[in-house]
């Protein structure tokens, strides 16, 4: 057999040999495939599935033109907007002709919906009745039967918060690859104009279906601790006015103390009304120790002193305990040494090692007139837990510690502070804010505990500075009233009653916002002009919300803290910002806060909705004897952002008809308010 002959015998040989191993390859891979398609597909889906989920995830915000590049338009114009906003500064205005129109997101959305519980998006409507449709698809074919539908959402006039489960969607669509929302008006009569605002996903895990079922159980029997009547204070300054007027307002809101001198650093010589490095303080009448103790006796306030350690002397200080508590007799029990000297903007400014042994000096010098005073040492947070200042004085100086003062400014956006290119914080990151308190309490009572074991429950916690916003201008505006300040808010005056209540149920003894009269901070606006300062003196008439938050609680309130329950309260999500001392997780909507009149056998509850425009049903149970009556207040307005500068008494106190109840009784809590019920036992 020649060669070429068996080449061509071979190569037939081991043509047969593969065929039969590729048919049999082939058969294993056709009987096993479809295991295979299904394996992967469910590995798939279970990636997508168990993906890490947020707790709320943000489609679409509207807070940039560039937000207009996501969405497709039918006879709509869109414009992005400032005039009705629910989240943010901006939502999408969409002008509809007669007949309806559409606005639709097509693939610019995420396609993964699974692990959600709702979609939801607020839509603003100056009309009532207006039929609003949408649908969902998860494909290029977006015909009726192959796509979720939900048709003729009949808005009311304002604020329409819109929620779809995601249990409906997932009926008619896959939730792993989303690829259509379009919105529109079908039919209708006439134009119209629609704002859509804050389209979101919100986690089941995380974020509660809107319910008006919410459930409120007080315990009168259950005291929790007594409630300092020091809560409700304020920053004094020099600068302030101090005429009939403005002593007849302290009284009326119920202000208890003031800090005195408020903010900064002085360096104020209490024997001649001298401040070293504020020279106008000298021509000041509440610079003057006399006159100041004379303003507090007129207005049944006491002081918390603030000790003069920038330019003074712990002799200057001992002198100053005598002059009060020994001579004159107008007691102080808190002493605060200096103002933030962790801050290179404070004169004071040093280490903490050093500020533990100027803790040590004076407060032996100042304890040796009078071993009763309460010493104060400044707090830093968080944020300067870097140099470990709270650390060091407590390990160094915690023996000389009656108190600390922590200054508190959890939102600092403004024009020089943006947060994500805002220069305004929302109402609900301001209102969000006082959950943050329990944490701060929490991490003190840590420290202290690591540091100073000894000394645990024996060194109070106080808020000598604080409030909820830093977004107004510092000097009058031009025009005189600036608008849209959250500083200025109902929603701020929330923030300051949750505050409040958060300070009551986590045993704080003193606070004192900042600050009681300038432009900026104070509850009301100007200061004495007569004594060298710009500005206007305050019109007797405009008051910020704030301060009305401070007078539910203050006249309100009782002395003794009790137990109570909130059960099934929608909750928001407040997202993490640059300021380490803000709140970030879920907040709830409602809040409660129980005490009883030690002195009045009466109960005072504080019920607090922080929604904007939602009103809740409450089921209250109260687990003792009632004679059957509650007196009733609210403080609102008509929107979050509603403010008095410029149109005084938009927000303000409203007595409410008396109402008779029993044991377990329904009350409607209206959106963004804040009630004070007072029931007799």
């Amino acid at each position: 057999m020649n060669f070429k002959v068996r080449v061509v015998i071979i190569s037939l040989v081991l043509g047969i040999v593969i065929g039969i191993i590729f048919s049999k390859v082939l058969e294993i891979r056709i009987n096993i495939s479809p295991k295979l398609k299904c394996m992967v597909s469910q590995m798939k889906k279970a990636t997508l599935v168990n993906r890490k989920v947020k707790d709320v995830l943000v489609l679409c915000s509207f807070e940039s033109r560039e937000d207009l590049k996501k969405l497709e338009k039918s006879n709509v114009r869109m414009e992005i907007s400032s005039e009705y906003v629910s989240d943010g500064k901006h939502s999408l205005k969409c002008i509809f002709p007669d007949g309806g129109g559409a606005v639709s997101f097509y693939g610019t959305l995420p396609r993964n919906w699974s692990g959600y519980s709702a979609l939801r998006f607020d839509v603003y409507s100056k009309e009532e009745g207006i039929p609003l449709s949408l649908f969902i698809a998860d494909t290029n074919r977006i015909s009726y039967s192959e796509r979720y539908n939900r048709e003729r959402i009949y808005l009311k006039r304002g604020w329409n918060n819109i929620e779809i489960p995601i249990s409906a969607i997932e009926k008619k669509i896959s939730l792993v690859r989303v690829n259509h929302l379009n919105i529109f008006l079908w039919k209708v009569k006439g134009k119209h104009i629609l704002y859509i605002d804050n389209i979101r996903l919100v986690s089941g895990r995380n974020q509660k279906i809107l319910s008006n079922k919410i459930n409120i159980t007080i315990y009168p029997d259950k005291e929790k601790g007594k409630i300092s009547r020091l809560l409700y204070g304020s920053n004094l300054e020099p600068k302030m006015e101090s005429d009939q007027k403005i002593v007849d307002f302290i009284k009326n809101i119920g202000i208890t103390c003031f800090r005195f001198p408020g903010g900064g650093s002085p360096g104020w010589h209490w024997q001649t009304g001298w401040a070293d490095f504020n020279p106008k303080m000298k021509n000041m009448p509440l610079s003057h120790i006399d006159y100041l103790i004379d303003f507090c006796k007129k207005t049944n306030t006491k002081l918390i002193m603030r000790v003069n350690i920038e330019s003074g002397t712990p002799e200057d200080a001992a002198e100053l305990v005598e002059y009060m508590n020994k001579k004159v007799k107008f007691r102080v029990d808190y002493w605060e040494l200096g103002n933030e000297p962790y801050g290179a903007w404070d004169k004071a400014y040093t280490t903490p090692k050093e500020y533990a042994q100027l803790i040590k000096r004076y407060a032996k010098a100042m304890k040796k007139i009078d071993p009763t005073i309460k010493i104060g040492a400044a707090w830093g947070g968080r944020y300067y837990d870097k140099i470990k200042w709270d650390q060091t004085i407590i390990k160094e100086a915690a023996d000389y510690i009656d108190f600390v003062s922590y200054h508190w400014y959890p939102n600092h956006t403004n024009r020089t502070h943006k947060i994500n290119g805002k220069t305004h914080p929302t109402p609900q990151e301001i209102m969000a804010n006082a959950m943050e308190i329990p944490n701060i309490i929490k991490r003190f009572n840590r420290i202290v505990g690591k540091y100073a074991p000894h000394r645990k429950g024996k060194i109070e916690f106080t808020f000598l500075e604080w409030d909820g916003a830093w977004d107004a201008p510092s000097s009058d505006p031009n025009p005189p009233y600036a608008k849209g300040i959250v500083q200025w808010s109902l929603a701020n005056a929330i923030f300051y009653a949750d505050s409040l209540g958060q300070f009551a149920a986590n045993g704080v003894t003193v606070s004192t916002h900042y600050s009681f009269q300038e432009c900026m901070f104070g509850l009301i606006r100007g200061w004495d002009p007569a004594e060298g300062w710009g500005g206007k003196k305050w019109d007797k008439k405009t008051i910020r919300p704030k301060a009305f938050a401070i007078k539910i609680f203050s006249k309100h309130f009782g002395n003794i803290f009790i137990e109570s329950k909130v059960e099934n309260s929608p909750v928001y999500y407040k997202n993490q910002d640059w300021w380490a001392s803000s709140y970030t997780g879920r907040v709830p909507y409602v809040t409660c806060y129980a005490s009883k009149f030690k002195d009045k056998n009466k109960l005072g509850i504080i019920l607090i909705n922080k929604h904007s425009d939602k009103d809740f049903d409450l089921d209250i149970v109260i687990k003792g004897k009632i004679s059957g009556n509650a007196d009733i207040w609210i403080l609102t307005g008509p929107t979050l952002m509603s403010q008095n500068d410029g149109s005084p008494e938009t927000v303000k106190i409203k007595k409410l008809p008396s109402m008779k109840i029993t044991n377990r009784f329904k009350y409607t809590l209206p959106a963004h308010s804040i009630v004070a019920m007072e029931i007799v036992l």
